[in-house]
Formats: structure tokens, sequence, C-alpha cells
């Protein structure tokens, strides 16, 4: 059965490890998606049954394929899904059946009168129905955007994850531990400069190397002081005085570092 309209996406998920693994959102987002929102009947096993509120009739290799993501890696979400009470399975030789507990407690029906906004965003729904065979990786794409926003762990991993492309970055308690002190030490500003410098680094000889928040944890001092130091080479390489018109183009008029006059052609 098509699902239309919208569900309801409870802050608490903030909480929740799963916003730290794009495939286990993903699953978990489209279970909730795919979830009737009212009573459903189907023949299973030559009897009616009664396919209750929250739940709904799919199949593992079915959830693989929409969302791109590997059986065997939706087979462990769902496993994780189901032992931490998240949801329930039930299969059959033809399908299987999942159930989200918990459904009516976050996906309740409010008394109050639908905005005309929630009408257009049901309306659009409608129209985008030919489009359900699209990738869930682009869906997933504002939700871990919003993530990065609200937790800053989360945004300087995603720094080293931009270059290593290693997923285990973001759940790995050690990473996350010394990202956490370190932005504690330092402010989330300065430990998104350092880290954004050491990843600039990575490769280049003569630099000093770090890949993950544990090694620019263990290097900052060394880290810190080139960093600075840069920054403060980069500043000196000549102090502006005033622009200047010169046969019709701008010039900036500066000191270099030896305290001689000269001019630049202005960008």
């Amino acid at each position: 059965m098509e699902q239309l309209g919208y569900i309801k996406l409870h802050r608490k998920i903030l909480e929740n490890p799963i916003m730290l693994r794009p495939n286990y959102l993903a699953v978990w987002v489209y279970i909730l998606l795919k979830a009737n929102h009212k009573k459903a009947y189907l023949i299973w096993n030559n009897k009616k049954t009664t396919i209750s509120r929250g739940s709904f009739i799919g199949s593992i290799k079915k959830i693989s394929t929409e969302l791109n993501v590997s059986y065997g890696s939706v087979r462990n979400i769902l496993k994780y899904l189901k032992v931490e009470q998240q949801i329930d399975i039930k299969s059959s030789n033809k399908f299987t059946l999942f159930k989200v507990l918990n459904y009516d407690k976050y996906q309740g029906v409010d008394n109050k009168v639908i905005t005309k906004r929630q009408q257009s965003d049901t309306n659009k729904n409608d129209k985008n129905k030919k489009n359900k065979n699209s990738k869930s990786k682009d869906l997933q794409k504002p939700i871990i955007k919003e993530l990065k926003k609200e937790n800053p762990i989360t945004q300087v991993i995603d720094i080293f994850y931009q270059e290593s492309k290693n997923n285990r970055l973001f759940s790995n308690i050690t990473q996350r531990k010394a990202t956490e002190d370190m932005i504690k030490a330092f402010g989330i500003d300065k430990v998104t400069e350092y880290a954004k410098y050491a990843v600039k680094c990575l490769g280049k000889e003569f630099k000093i190397q770090a890949s993950t928040p544990l090694k620019l944890q263990q290097k900052m001092g060394e880290i810190k002081a080139k960093y600075e130091q840069e920054k403060i080479e980069k500043k000196s390489e000549y102090q502006p005085l005033c622009t200047i018109v010169k046969e019709g183009k701008l010039y900036e008029e500066y000191l270099d570092p030896n305290g001689v006059k000269k001019l630049r052609l202005k960008k």
C-alpha cells in the first residue's frame, strides 16, 4: 500500500546513536514512512489477518534495493532495531511483517486542525508518488547536515570522514572522546581550524600528519604551534599601506618583511 502524507520525527532521536550511522538512520526512517497509519487487512496462511497501525508488509531485499544498502547491512540493522525494542519482526516464507513499537506514542494523532501548510505538504507528497524509486541516499543528506549543526563532535569528526570516508569514526567511542576533550580544552572553532589544517597536511612532505581525531589530540601541541606560526608568517608577508591608481589600474602599496615599500596589482 502506497503511504501518503507525513510522519512525526521526535527530537528525542538526536539522543539515539543511530543518528551517527547514516545507514541505520535511513532504515529506521524508511520503516517509519512505510508503516500503516491505519488498519489494513490481508490473507496470511489462509486466514484474514489484520495489519495493525504502525505495521507493514515488506522484505529485507526490498529495503536493500530501495535504500541502496547491502542486504547484509540491512539484516544487521534490523537485528539491532529489534534488540533495542524499536521494532518487532515476524517472517514467513513469502514476506515479513514489520511492526514499529510505541508507534502511537510518537505518531499519535493530534486533535488540532491541520494547517494549510500541512495540507500543502500532503499535496506535494501525492504529486511525488511517481518518484518512489529514487535513491534514498539523497534523502539522507539533509538529515545528516542538520545533525552536524546540532552536534559539534560530529561536526569535527566529519572533517576527517570527508578525507577517509570511514563511517566508523562517527561511532568509535575513543575518537568521540578525543574530540570531546579537545573541544572542552580549545573550543569548537579552534578545534575545527586545527582539524582542517591537519587534514590539509595529509600526504605532504615535512608536514605533521593526523588522520583521525585521536591522532590530532596526540599531536595537538605540534599541530597547534605549526598552524599558529604559519598564520603569523602569512600575515607578516606584507603590510598594506594604501591603494593607488596607476595607468588606469588599481595597485596596492605595501611593506615587505624587510620594510621596503612595494606595489602589486590589486585583485
